[in-house]
């Protein structure tokens, strides 16, 4: 938590990955991983574009979820215009093949801390992600026979 710059998790258990991308404090505790603990990288990079660009890749998927439908406050507003901002800003730097992948939680409009309804989320982002799947397969195999 000392060095406050992007730490990207290659290796190692994937849960743990998770869980540290999803502490953020006050809210969620750091996450620990040996003797090193980790907050959410949104407080510093929103997504991973520049990682991308520094492995070379060659594509690049931005996956896009959000659980409101419009913000609930005009701080909330703010902040979600600020994020919005940062990310286009990224994703125009970026001179590779980007898919962008949007998953329409919305209309289940929870907040992201409302823990009651985890099965649906879970169960929507599967159903979601599947769609997706198939159509970024499609996608690739026919970007590989042009």
């Amino acid at each position: 938590m000392k060095r406050r710059n992007a730490v990207f998790l290659s290796n190692g258990n994937i849960v743990d990955a998770v869980l540290a991308s999803c502490s953020l404090p006050p809210l969620f505790p750091p996450y620990r991983i040996g003797r090193t603990k980790y907050i959410d990288g949104c407080l510093n990079k929103n997504i991973g574009l520049e990682k991308a660009k520094s492995l070379n890749c060659d594509l690049a998927i931005l996956v896009n979820s959000t659980t409101h439908k419009i913000p609930l406050s005009i701080v909330s507003y703010i902040k979600r215009r600020a994020i919005m901002k940062s990310i286009d800003n990224e994703v125009k730097n970026f001179d590779k093949e980007l898919i962008k992948i949007d998953i329409p939680f919305y209309y289940l409009n929870i907040a992201f801390n409302d823990f009651r309804y985890t099965k649906i989320l879970i169960e929507s982002g599967e159903k979601e992600a599947n769609s997706c799947i198939k159509n970024l397969k499609t996608y690739i195999t026919q970007k590989n026979v042009a």
